[in-house]
């Protein structure tokens, strides 16, 4: 990560992910995984598995990969 002056406010900084830190969030992914199952997934019933999977991609559709849309 590098902190960077943000663009169109003086006031702030923005953080920016460095190739470097890109190739340690890879790195990372396959024991962060394993854990969240183990410590999540794992403890949720098999029969309740597909709702919560439809809901949570609804949810990632609704916010668009983490952007709210604008309220009706």
């Amino acid at each position: 990560m590098r902190k960077e002056r943000h663009g169109q406010d003086a006031r702030g900084s923005e953080a920016v992910l460095t190739d470097a830190g890109l190739r340690a969030v890879h790195a990372a992914q396959p024991s962060h995984l394993a854990s969240a199952r183990r410590r999540v997934l794992d403890h949720i019933p098999a029969d309740l598995l597909p709702g919560i999977a439809a809901t949570l991609a609804e949810l990632a559709e609704l916010t668009e990969g983490g952007r709210r849309r604008p309220s009706p």
